[in-house]
C-alpha cells in the first residue's frame, strides 16, 4: 500500500514546487518594477 502511494507523493512534491517557485517569481516581479523599467 505504501509503495502504491509513493509515485502519487512524488508527483504531488514536484506538483508543489513548481506552484511555490511561480509563486516566488510572480511576486519577485510584482516587488520589483524597477527591474522591468530599467530596460
Amino acid at each position: 500500500m505504501y509503495l502504491d502511494a509513493l509515485p502519487m507523493c512524488k508527483e504531488l512534491v514536484i506538483y508543489l514546487l513548481i506552484e511555490l517557485e511561480a509563486f516566488r517569481i510572480q511576486t519577485v516581479f510584482q516587488n520589483a518594477p524597477n527591474l522591468t523599467q530599467a530596460k
